[in-house]
């Protein structure tokens, strides 16, 4: 499958760790990786990217919002699955153990990428939370999320 993925989000290194794992995974995983970064307007602006994960030689694409802090408010848009706090439901704390579930979350939607480099990661630096928040989102997804997955391969068949 093929992917588009836009990012956003306030904690830079967090956020920085977070897409550094995603292509990474993602390359691993047999995809074709292209990265963008979109201009900061000030310094405290969030970050925000969009990455292209290409799986196969088919045009179509499935959509992916990972609004980490709730930034973007939801997407009203049957082919886009929005992962964010609220989505999510949960809250977002300050040291962005949110952002972790959120890629869980990411990394159960598209089931081909592997954990392993996340996991691996976060042992390594032992980020007990982290790890738990991550492996939580692995196990289920909230409902709305579960719905949109659902339309939206409705869609593609």
């Amino acid at each position: 499958m093929n992917y588009r993925i836009f990012l956003a989000g306030y904690r830079f290194k967090t956020y920085d760790d977070c897409i550094k794992l995603l292509t990474y995974s993602a390359s691993q995983s047999d995809y074709i990786v292209d990265i963008e970064g979109f201009e900061k307007n000030t310094p405290y602006s969030p970050s925000k990217n969009y990455i292209l994960l290409k799986g196969s030689s088919k045009n179509i694409y499935s959509d992916i919002v990972i609004d980490f802090d709730d930034l973007v408010g939801s997407v009203e848009n049957d082919k886009t699955i929005t992962v964010s706090p609220s989505t999510l439901e949960a809250d977002p704390t300050p040291d962005a153990i949110h952002y972790w579930k959120a890629m869980g979350a990411v990394f159960k939607i598209i089931s081909d990428l592997s954990p392993a480099y996340v996991t691996g990661y976060l042992l390594e630096k032992n980020m007990k939370k982290e790890l738990e928040a991550f492996n939580g989102s692995l196990g289920r997804l909230p409902f709305a999320i579960q719905i949109a997955i659902n339309e939206l391969m409705t869609d593609i068949d």
